[in-house]
């Protein structure tokens, strides 16, 4: 089985400081975690993975295909409609699954939310918009920061 992703030295610095070093890793199939505290990298470590950012040192192998990297709480969606978002989804994902992705709206609760703005969602009806997108996007690579934050327990 091929990786999904490969990484070898692989390392990020900001001006102020180093943020990851070193990293050696593949990814294959299937659920990983990357849990650490407060301010250890793992955002960083998903952004790099998405390709948002450039790593500084070593190198980091994706495989092919789409990758499926959103933040929910980015101003950048606040007066996107969630429905053009999830149109805007399907449009960028070759193997977005529509009818699952209407089931998710359904059962996250979020059918009276779809003709909003982001901005007039809470915290946790932003998350579960993503949350469906990225279970309907068919991404070889899905990334998801913080998954669970802001959710209520149904969620």
């Amino acid at each position: 089985m091929r990786a999904a992703v490969r990484a070898e030295g692989l390392g990020f610095a900001s001006a102020q400081r180093i943020v990851l070093q070193g990293l050696n890793f593949e990814l294959r199939a299937g659920l990983a975690l990357v849990r650490g505290g407060e301010g250890r990298g793992k955002t960083v470590l998903l952004r790099l993975l998405a390709g948002a950012l450039e790593p500084t040192s070593g190198t980091l192998v994706r495989g092919t295909g789409p990758v499926f990297f959103e933040d929910a709480s980015a101003p950048a969606l606040d007066d996107v409609v969630v429905s053009d978002w999830l149109r805007e989804r399907a449009a960028c994902f070759p193997g977005w699954r529509e009818p699952l992705a209407q089931r998710l709206v359904e059962a996250l609760r979020l059918t009276e939310h779809v003709g909003k703005t982001f901005h007039m969602l809470s915290a946790g009806s932003r998350r579960k918009a993503v949350l469906a997108a990225a279970v309907a996007s068919g991404a070889p690579l899905t990334l998801l920061d913080m998954p669970f934050a802001a959710l209520d327990a149904r969620s």
